[in-house]
């Protein structure tokens, strides 16, 4: 009995891996399964300002994009209304993440889809989906956001997402960062390796093996990646990190002072990972009040076979059998 239920086990793993391996394959990701995003996306093709078409060619070229609040938004005070409601609710962050203790957590780990929040409605936005969507050539899905403080380290090593990695839920994950205090090489800046995101120079050196990401060991970037693709993102308040994190990058290490900063993900239709937002009992209310390009990246994505295994995938983790 114990024989067949490990073989059920081991079976489960082959057709676990099978999956997300098959879903990851680019011919079929691209037209298969994310053909009605494409199609969708082509139909109503944006028409991009300068801004916009000057952030996407950075994008295409490097994987990463420097921009801030007033070059994207001039006029509309965004870093300041993102100030009022930071403060607003900072007295109650803490370190909540199961494993990032370096962070303070502003909300919780599925934080609400309220459109009266500044940061969903600059998520939401069309000027931001439209690059989004613009680079990968489809229309993309918004799937996580956060608002975290990185606090200065009180030890040498790096943790977690501190370490140069890949994101593991799509074949390509697109992130924005924005800077809510002035980030220097002591702050902790975001760090990319240019050119490692899909098709790029680098994008196959320390390749995400699905259903998990890619963490090089210590030291090899270093051996392999030449200086000058390395890239540390340093900015004022306000400035704006356009990032296809399936290329790899990872967050700074804070020598002297603390980095704020939110974050907003983006991936397509073909990602199975669960969506880490929850949604407001009202929210169908003003759901109409979205644009076209924004109510499609809301839309859920996910069939019970994706959810199935994916659920399956993280029983294995815990367990450390997979």
């Amino acid at each position: 009995m114990r024989a067949i239920k490990n073989t059920a086990k081991y079976l489960l793993g082959v057709l676990i891996r099978l999956f997300f391996y098959l879903r990851r394959s680019r011919l079929f990701w691209l037209y298969w399964l994310n053909r009605e995003a494409r199609i969708v996306f082509l139909r109503q093709k944006p028409q991009l300002d300068y801004v916009q078409r000057r952030i996407l060619a950075d994008l295409k070229r490097d994987g990463s994009a420097l921009s801030s609040l007033d070059e994207l938004f001039p006029g509309e005070n965004f870093l300041e209304v993102f100030k009022k409601y930071m403060n607003e609710i900072y007295p109650f962050a803490k370190p909540n993440h199961p494993t990032k203790k370096f962070l303070l957590t502003m909300w919780n780990m599925e934080p609400l889809l309220d459109l009266n929040n500044p940061f969903v409605k600059f998520s939401l936005d069309e000027k931001i989906l439209d690059i989004v969507n613009s680079h990968v050539g489809m229309q993309y899905k918004f799937y996580i956001m956060s608002l975290n403080e990185t606090l200065v380290a009180t030890g040498s090593e790096s943790l977690a997402s501190q370490r140069w990695h890949r994101d593991p839920e799509d074949v390509r994950v697109v992130k924005i960062f924005i800077y809510l205090n002035d980030v220097d090489e002591n702050a902790g800046p975001f760090m990319y390796i240019m050119k490692s995101h899909f098709l790029g120079k680098w994008s196959k050196i320390f390749p995400a093996r699905p259903p998990f990401s890619a963490y090089p060991p210590d030291g090899a970037i270093d051996k392999i990646i030449p200086k000058e693709y390395i890239k540390e993102c340093t900015g004022k308040a306000g400035t704006v990190i356009f990032c296809e994190t399936t290329g790899l990058h990872k967050g700074g290490f804070c020598k002297e002072k603390p980095r704020i900063m939110f974050t907003a993900g983006y991936y397509s239709s073909a990602a199975v990972t669960q969506l880490l937002l929850s949604l407001p009992k009202n929210f169908s209310d003003n759901f109409a009040e979205l644009s076209q390009v924004a109510k499609y990246a809301l839309l859920p994505n996910h069939g019970p076979l994706a959810t199935y295994l994916y659920k399956q995938r993280r029983k294995f983790m815990k367990k450390g059998e997979f």
